[in-house]
């Protein structure tokens, strides 16, 4: 046993596997040596397997450790109600395990979209921490999980200016598979969805990057507040996403996501939407005078919001094919909120398909950050080389 578990703490996890799997062969048929190799198949992200080794480990004793483990394991197969149940047996048995059964509590209520239980659970996970570590990812979870319930002040309270995009990964071929991605967090805003590959982060191949240095050299160290390209695959088609680091307490969040509860799927979708105008003169020449790209007017309505108050920001824009070969053109929207000089918040860009000459009026509906103060905002529109800008102020009273 000894043998076993030195390689387990040195990270030699297959070498442990082999060890406690001649000791049953030998004829040690014990609950802690199933537990051991459940432990061993758990790192090693054959959860599938741990499961089923915890399960034999508690047929022959039944072990709040084990079953903590278990809950884990499950947490990790998505099983998450049934995680809950391991981790409250176990709780029952030993409350001295209070820290990782309420850890994985506050993780599973969090994917089942219960946020409150959550943070429940989360919060009492943190009292019973004892290290640095153990607060620090308490704290990441409790974080996300106000995100998720768009309370973005207290997101930032936990989270403070880490430097993180919200999302759980593993390698894979090319770069790093996505498993999972936080509601309300920096690549949810993005467009990232679980199955996507990151193959590249700005510019950089990721195929032989490892784990940690991804998260640890290049998600970690890039700046609080800035903007990074990831290059993902999806469906067999690369996509170019950019990804604001980390959760501002600023954040302006869709009117749609007040007072949500349930959990949804990852998506991109910022209650804009984008309508033509029709024209009150038609005029066949009209196209050929036009710039590639054109702002006729950008307003904020209203322009004094209330603390949490909706607020719209309306842009009627022209496009046009700057070689007046196609009849479509593709504009890509952004804007980014200014407390002064300081830039509060930039919104990843969406890809509108507009047709060419066309008026068009692009509206997102958003809701005023608690905090009152004269803001200002300014649009951002793209066509292929071709940029405007325009910025207009409100104030939250």
């Amino acid at each position: 046993m000894q043998r076993g578990d030195q390689q387990l703490a040195q990270g030699s996890f297959d070498g442990a596997l082999d060890t406690f799997q001649q000791m049953l062969e030998k004829g040690a048929n014990y609950w802690w040596v199933y537990t051991r190799i459940g432990q061993c198949l758990y790192y090693l992200m054959r959860y599938e397997e741990a499961v089923q080794a915890f399960q034999k480990a508690n047929s022959l004793q039944e072990d709040a450790s084990t079953l903590s483990w278990m809950g884990w394991a499950y947490l990790k197969r998505n099983d998450y109600a049934e995680a809950v149940r391991q981790f409250e047996r176990s709780q029952s048995l030993n409350p001295s395990l209070a820290r990782p059964n309420f850890e994985g509590m506050g993780a599973a209520y969090y994917w089942l979209g219960e946020y409150d239980k959550s943070i429940e659970c989360s919060s009492k996970a943190f009292e019973a921490a004892r290290t640095e570590d153990e607060k620090t990812q308490i704290r990441y979870d409790l974080g996300f999980t106000h995100a998720a319930k768009a309370n973005y002040e207290q997101a930032y309270y936990f989270l403070g200016r880490r430097s993180t995009i919200g999302i759980w990964v593993r390698k894979g071929v090319q770069g790093f598979k996505v498993e999972l991605v936080h509601k309300n967090g920096p690549a949810d805003f993005a467009g990232i969805v679980p199955g996507d590959e990151i193959v590249e982060f700005e510019g950089q191949p990721l195929v032989e990057v490892d784990l940690r240095t991804f998260n640890t050299e290049m998600i970690s160290k890039a700046t609080y507040g800035s903007t990074v390209k990831l290059k993902i695959l999806r469906g067999g088609t690369y996509q170019d996403k950019l990804v604001v680091i980390g959760v501002s307490p600023h954040l302006p969040k869709p009117a749609k996501a007040a007072g949500e509860e349930k959990m949804e799927p990852a998506s991109s979708d910022r209650g804009h939407e984008v309508q033509p105008i029709t024209p009150r003169v038609a005029d066949s020449d009209a196209s050929a005078t036009l710039s590639p790209l054109d702002i006729s007017s950008y307003e904020i309505k209203p322009s004094v919001v209330a603390p949490d108050g909706t607020f719209n920001i309306v842009v009627e824009f022209r496009a046009q094919d700057p070689e007046r070969k196609s009849s479509e053109v593709s504009v890509s929207f952004t804007y980014k909120i200014l407390s002064g000089e300081t830039v509060m918040y930039e919104a990843p860009p969406i890809e509108m398909r507009v047709k060419a000459g066309q008026p068009m009026v692009h509206t997102e509906e958003l809701l005023a950050p608690k905090e009152k103060r004269t803001y200002k905002v300014t649009v951002v529109l793209r066509n292929g080389n071709f940029t405007k800008t325009e910025s207009k102020e409100f104030r939250i009273e």
